[in-house]
């Protein structure tokens, strides 16, 4: 989660990315890969031990933030060139098709 981090901050004004194959994605696609892997585990792990650890919710809670944060921050940078009103219209339907899909 660190490395999204630094990679959406140094890469934050750059203009000329390709769709899929720019910096941020792939190590958005990198540490979405790596959340799944961990939930998948934490999900498996969960019957063998306690069953309501308030670290696991968090972390769980944590990863699905990640992943609508990259998926949010990458929708946005490819609209940037239309007008803020529809970015923020977009993004507001993308965060309400996000929430009623959990």
């Amino acid at each position: 989660m660190i490395a999204q981090i630094v990679t959406w901050t140094e890469y934050l004004g750059t203009n000329d990315f390709n769709v899929v194959f720019n910096p941020p994605f792939i190590t958005s696609s990198f540490t979405i890969a790596s959340i799944i892997a961990n939930l998948y585990l934490l999900r498996n792990t969960k019957q063998e031990s306690k069953p309501n650890n308030f670290v696991e919710d968090l972390i769980t809670v944590a990863s699905y933030g990640v992943i609508y944060i990259t998926f949010l921050l990458e929708i946005t940078y490819h609209l940037s060139d239309i007008p803020w009103e529809a970015i923020t219209s977009i993004g507001l339907l993308f965060t309400i098709i996000t929430f009623l899909s959990y």
